[in-house]
């Protein structure tokens, strides 16, 4: 069956202080003292409703960070532990902020099912009213690395009896929506759930005791309760943003979004403006303040008061570890200059005599940087992880990141140099760099949540074996050469330089004849990179000729089991592709491309690259 969380988010109130800038709350239910009712003869208010924090932001946008104990909350400054066991919410305020006066939101989670029973995890509810999930299929591209198929759809609930009325008055909106798959072949009769690892204790019921409301919906008088001990049998299949919903007196509509996609403003966001420079030459008022990250070649510096006279200040962007060399042209030609004073990397600013700034006319003379670094990056994937701090507040923790898989991933990569220059959505630019690396790579949010990158490797070793019985369309199962992916030579641009926007490059022909003589093809693949240097541009080059120098087909393999739902995009398997009594292609690995997780007719449809 296919189970979903929704995240429903609430104003954070009632804080008491227990450690310094610590604060607790309760936002669950609570226990109403015995004498209100035994003595003084008050009604029994008591809510003895479980729920699951999952999240907690100021002013909506700043996200504080999960962590696993009180003791790490207590040490941790933004930060959030929620004790599940007492219900219980304990905050670490940033020490300039005071939890009394700022807006703080938390989320919790309600959770729906698609079958005809209550069931319930972790001792929350899961009603039965889901009616259709959102198709979750994603698929990359194998040459540009450029595409970004978001998953997104809607989720439609049941609300014939008003059942889900409630959500009409409720904050939904840019919250989390996770789907996972529970096996319904692993829930028996005799009271247990059985799991790869483990089998687990539930308890089911015939006759259900929940709310008439809820009972009018269920169909199947012989529908389960089940309480489901340990949710770590759930398989999750995709995490979402919440983008809108729509009612019916019968359903709700619930529109989900890639992550990626809700996460994706215009950057760069500060731009040159005439109330912070009022004599900056208008040609430059309103153009981006540009962002950089790594080692550049050269950089573009605008002039901040050339309609003043006298010495003139620059600025090169937002940040710098390194200024370089500074230069001028003078007649055309650039000279170094000497007089540059007031150098501040922080705001990458610095002041020109007007003798090097200006020519005889006064007008400012074109100034530029060589060999600067912006903020310094180790990895590719670095700016990346920048980006989403800088623009996003999210910083690089286990609560956001998948940080096994990402410590792994990116030691594959090298450095790169890239100014943030022109006004772009995020997702742009990280398309960008997913495929300006020294190998193409994926940034992605994971089932459960979590950001991570995965390589592009063909040598990466097989994750796992799908047999011929395992592949629904066995005797259909359409494979199709690829001509578009098989070139001859391979040309990496590399080291661009912002000012006069050339880039070096490097072109590997190794495989040149080969392509020809087999294929007939003499096609030539251009990639844009942002490495910076000649041996690291030369690598990537001859990885991608002998990548593409091999037409290899491509295949839709339709997977049947709960245990084909958790392929990754990049993942490598091995594929029998052949019977007792006609070999075909064999047993081959393939590369897959495309995944589509159905956890109602447990089938993938993997999209794979025969290798």
């Amino acid at each position: 069956m296919n189970i979903l969380d929704i995240g429903i988010t609430n104003q954070a109130t009632g804080f008491a202080n227990v450690a310094p800038f610590v604060y607790a709350t309760m936002p669950g239910g609570f226990q109403l003292a015995d004498y209100w009712v035994t003595i003084f003869g008050a009604a029994d208010e008591s809510n003895t409703k479980i729920i699951r924090v999952t999240s907690f932001t100021r002013a909506s946008v700043n996200n504080y960070t999960s962590v696993s104990s009180l003791a790490s909350c207590l040490t941790f400054e933004k930060s959030f532990y929620f004790d599940f066991t007492n219900q219980i919410l304990y905050v670490h305020f940033e020490h300039d902020q005071n939890p009394l006066t700022d807006n703080y939101q938390y989320t919790v989670i309600s959770g729906f099912n698609d079958s005809k029973g209550l069931i319930y995890i972790d001792n929350i509810e899961y009603l039965p009213l889901i009616k259709s999930i959102p198709s979750i299929a994603q698929q990359a591209s194998i040459i540009g690395y450029d595409q970004q198929a978001y998953v997104d759809g809607s989720v439609v609930l049941e609300n014939a009896k008003g059942i889900m009325d409630f959500l009409i008055i409720e904050k939904v909106y840019g919250n989390d929506a996770s789907l996972f798959y529970l096996d319904d072949d692993d829930i028996v009769t005799d009271g247990k759930i059985k799991s790869a690892s483990s089998t687990i204790d539930i308890q089911i019921q015939k006759s259900l005791t929940a709310p008439e409301t809820i009972q009018t919906v269920l169909e199947n008088t012989n529908a389960y309760q089940a309480v489901l001990e340990d949710p770590n049998v759930l398989i999750p299949l995709a995490s979402f943003y919440i983008e809108k919903r729509d009612f019916t007196l019968q359903d709700v509509t619930i529109s989900v979004q890639d992550k990626r996609k809700a996460e994706n403003p215009t950057i760069p966001s500060d731009t040159y403006l005439s109330s912070v420079y009022p004599d900056m030459h208008d040609s430059f008022v309103g153009k981006p303040i540009p962002v950089h990250y790594g080692a550049i070649r050269e950089l573009h510096c605008t002039p901040l008061n050339s309609e003043a006279v006298g010495d003139v200040d620059f600025k090169a962007g937002e940040l710098l570890t390194s200024f370089g060399t500074i230069q001028v042209s003078i007649d055309d030609i650039w000279t170094n200059t000497t007089t540059h004073t007031s150098l501040d990397l922080p705001t990458a600013t610095f002041t020109l005599a007007t003798a090097e700034a200006r020519d005889t006319s006064g007008a400012v003379r074109k100034c530029k940087l060589v060999s600067p670094i912006g903020e310094v990056v180790t990895y590719a994937s670095d700016v990346i992880k920048a980006l989403n701090l800088k623009y996003l507040g999210i910083p690089f923790v286990s609560s956001f990141y998948d940080l096994t898989e990402w410590g792994i991933e990116e030691a594959k990569l090298e450095t790169i140099g890239i100014s943030i220059d022109k006004e772009r959505p995020l997702s742009d630019w990280i398309k960008d760099i997913q495929g300006g690396a020294n190998i193409g790579f994926r940034y992605e949010i994971t089932p459960d949540g979590h950001r991570t990158i995965r390589a592009r490797e063909n040598t990466r070793a097989s994750s796992a074996f799908i047999p011929i019985v395992s592949i629904f369309n066995n005797d259909t199962l359409p494979i199709e050469d690829d001509p578009e992916s098989v070139f001859g030579e391979v040309k990496v641009k590399y080291s661009k330089s912002y000012e006069s926007g050339r880039t070096l490059s490097v072109l590997d022909d190794t495989y040149r004849a080969d392509v020809i003589a087999n294929y007939k093809q003499y096609n030539r693949l251009t990639v844009d990179t942002f490495l910076t240097s000649s041996a690291h541009a030369a690598a990537r080059a001859l990885n991608d000729s002998l990548d593409f120098s091999v037409m290899r087909p491509n295949a839709t393999i339709i997977a049947v089991g709960s245990d084909m739902l958790s392929f990754k995009i990049y993942e490598v398997i091995t594929v029998e592709l052949e019977k007792t009594d006609r070999t075909y292609f064999g047993t081959v690995d393939a590369l897959i491309l495309g995944i589509d997780p159905d956890g109602f007719t447990k089938t993938n449809v993997l999209k794979v690259r025969i290798l």
